[in-house]
Order: C-alpha cells, then structure tokens, then sequence
C-alpha cells in the first residue's frame, strides 16, 4: 500500500476544529517574514463586562454581563505572519483576500492581529498558512480520537524531546506501554500537474529543520518505537499529496529512505470555511492518496 492511502484497514479522520472569529481583509504586501500589511474591511464583535448599575435591574447571573456590539474597524495595519515559508503560490496576486485574527484585549503584543487563512485565488478556496495550527487542529484530533489510523493510544504527550538534538511534536503512549511519536507538517503549497488536477506537496522550499525531523522519526523506528510523519493539507481544492521533487529533492529523498525504514505517513485532506458571523472552521474528513 502506498503511504497515506486509506486501505481497508485504514479508518479515515472525521472531526471539525473552531479557530473563532476572524477579521475579513486585503493583504497589501509581506515583508521582513514574519510581518504583513492588511487593509481591514470587516466588522468585529467587541465583548465587553458591563457592572450592575445602581437602578436597574439585577442580571440573573451576576453583577457582570456580557454586551456584544457591532464595531467597525477599516484601514491599513499590520499583522503577524506565522510563517516562516515563501508561500508559494499564494502572494502572487494583487489584492488578495486574507484573514486575521486578533489576540485577546489583554494581550501585550506589538502586532495583536495575525495572518491566518489567505485566499488561493479570487473566488477559490481559503487555504491556513499558520504553520503552528497544524499543531492545534491535530491536538484537537487526537483529543477526540478522531485519527483511527494512530489507534489505539491511552494518552499523548506535546513537544516531546527525542535524543539530544530533535524535538518532535506528539508521543502516543499505547495500552502495551510502547511509544509512538508524531510528526506534523502543514501543507500549503499546491501544483497544477499536467492531468489538469491539483496536487498539495511539501515542503515549498529547501527545509533542513524538517529532513532533521525525518531522520529523527527512522531513529525512533530503529530504537523500537513507531513513528509517523502527519501532512495536514490545510486547503481543500487538491486530489493527491506528494513531497516535493522540485523545491526540496533532499526532502524527497529522506522521506522516501523513512518509508522504507519503517515510518507511516499521511496526508490529511482539510477544509477551511467561515460562517455568517465569520467565525473560521475547519473540517477533516479525508485522507489524501499519495501521488
């Protein structure tokens, strides 16, 4: 079977992930990495306490409540970009739709919006660019064991060290006391192949930090332990996932030798989407064949 194909007896993700309300806005230009121009052009719902006022009639759980109210915000900001990557194939247009979301009214960050979803074309499908929230949505997937595929494991772990020089993301801890650690990667980068279709493929330029994961997961294979490399392919308008031959052949090529030495690998087929209050979603369902 070749990886990340579901099999018979391969059980394919069904869950949905909530990010919360986002900031509708165009993306006026991308500079210094982790920094992004927007102009906002949507409305935002404020929150707010509001204490019992002498007079007027006590609110039914407490001296506080909760107002929500309709603020328009316009004009130019700037955001945080949490993506270390080019991009690919995503910035090439002019006025591009993108979404934000902005920390909590606590925070004391110098740029309290971030990039989140940008729009892979006019009228095409929103695609997740915050590399850290492959983390999250898998976190919140393997909190419902909702991967079957990774069954069956009593409790997991984030972040965990392997050996002196690598960390990876999750450890499955299973009912016979053997261990399997998890690699994710977020997969933005699509590729018009010549059949006219779409194919997700990573990374989307040379990445040393992840063929030291690969090489990471084939060690943890060698000691015993499992170890899988999880693709979450956050945009929904790609029929296969493949690495990278062209922007990474090394990438390529390790994860072929960690194929053959054992390691699992997936790709998760992802659909972002807004709501009418534009809260984003994401809905998994699938799991892409490997191309």
């Amino acid at each position: 079977m070749a990886a990340g194909t579901a099999g018979p007896n391969v059980g394919r993700p069904c869950f949905q992930y909530v990010l919360g309300r986002v900031e509708r806005a165009t993306l006026i230009q991308r500079y210094k990495r982790f920094l992004a121009d927007v102009e906002l052009r949507t409305s935002t719902c404020i929150e707010e306490p509001r204490t019992h006022v002498l007079g007027e009639k006590e609110h039914p759980h407490g001296k506080k409540r909760n107002r929500c109210e309709r603020s328009h915000v316009e004009g130019k900001t700037t955001v945080y970009c949490p993506n270390t990557g080019p991009m690919v194939g995503l910035l090439d247009a002019s006025a591009i739709d993108v979404c934000v979301q902005r920390a909590s009214n606590g925070t004391k960050r110098k740029y309290p919006r971030t990039l989140e979803l940008v729009r892979a074309e006019p009228n095409g499908c929103w695609v997740g660019v915050h590399s850290a929230r492959a983390n999250a949505v898998v976190d919140r997937a393997l909190s419902l064991h909702a991967l079957p595929f990774l069954e069956p494991y009593v409790s997991y772990r984030r972040e965990v060290r392997f050996g002196s020089d690598a960390r990876l993301d999750f450890q499955l801890e299973r009912p016979d006391g053997t261990t399997t650690y998890v690699e994710v990667k977020s997969v933005t980068l699509a590729l018009d192949v010549e059949s006219g279709e779409r194919v997700a493929t990573f990374p989307d330029t040379r990445s040393e930090r992840a063929r030291k994961h690969l090489r990471a997961l084939v060690r943890a294979r060698a000691s015993g332990h499992g170890s899988c490399c999880l693709y979450l392919v956050q945009r929904d308008d790609c029929v296969s996932f493949r690495p990278s031959l062209s922007l990474d052949p090394e990438y390529a090529s390790c994860l072929q030798s960690a194929l053959e030495a054992g390691v699992q690998a997936y790709a998760l087929g992802a659909r972002w989407w807004l709501d009418e209050d534009d809260v984003a979603h994401l809905s998994c369902t699938d799991l892409l064949p490997w191309s």
